[in-house]
């Protein structure tokens, strides 16, 4: 770092100041009219920053949600009900809260925006009164340790962890820490994070619908 950096002048640390968003209080909806032959759909909940405790929680949910053939939402939305062409989570991970998730690509006809929203919140309740199984959990984490691991393989890719890491976190290495905080994580942990944050009043659906109508419907 000496060799290559040490000439470079530093810069000034500025404190960047995050605005505080006002605490949602009631499910918000949301229709949006866009170029597109199927409808699309969102179910969004709030949750905090990167470097808080809950997010490798989160990002463990979402993978026993959607990440595999034999995840619960990927199983039942495209395998059983053949409703849709995908099904995805997201977790942001910012300096400032963020959101968790669920986007449904591409439904297909035949089938509702509300069966869908249906199908997924049915699946977030399931995990808030029930336990995920040892090897769903066991999956999981295994296949975040593998992407971590595996996409650490040259200095650009590690060099970029670290400055998003640093930015996002304060920690350079926080990457590493949020690993052993996979492995760390129980069934219990899944049950109790679910419980925290997907409720209703936390909660925002959007619908993407076709049409060239430019207006915006909110609910």
């Amino acid at each position: 770092m000496e060799k290559y950096f040490g000439n470079i002048p530093a810069a000034e640390l500025v404190d960047e100041a995050i605005p505080v968003e006002e605490i949602q209080k009631e499910e918000r909806q949301k229709d949006l009219f866009v170029d597109a032959s199927f409808p699309w759909l969102a179910i969004a909940y709030h949750i905090p920053e990167a470097s808080h405790d809950d997010i490798p929680v989160l990002e463990l949910i979402g993978n026993v949600l959607t990440s595999g053939r034999s995840s619960r939402l990927h199983r039942k939305i495209i395998y059983e009900d053949q409703s849709a062409l995908s099904v995805f989570t997201s977790v942001d991970n910012n300096k400032a809260p963020g959101l968790f998730t669920i986007t449904v690509n591409s439904i297909k006809q035949g089938h509702t925006l509300e069966e869908l929203t249906s199908v997924a919140n049915d699946c977030l309740e399931r995990l808030k009164t029930e336990m995920v199984s040892e090897r769903e959990l066991e999956k999981a984490i295994n296949k975040m340790e593998t992407n971590l691991i595996f996409g650490l393989q040259t200095n650009f890719v590690r060099g970029m962890r670290i400055g998003f890491s640093l930015a996002r976190t304060g920690d350079p290495l926080g990457f590493v820490e949020k690993l052993e905080n996979y492995r760390r994580t129980t069934a219990e942990e899944i049950q109790k994070v679910a419980v925290k944050y997907f409720t209703p009043e936390n909660r925002t659906i959007i619908r993407l619908l076709p049409g060239e109508d430019s207006e915006e419907s909110v609910k």
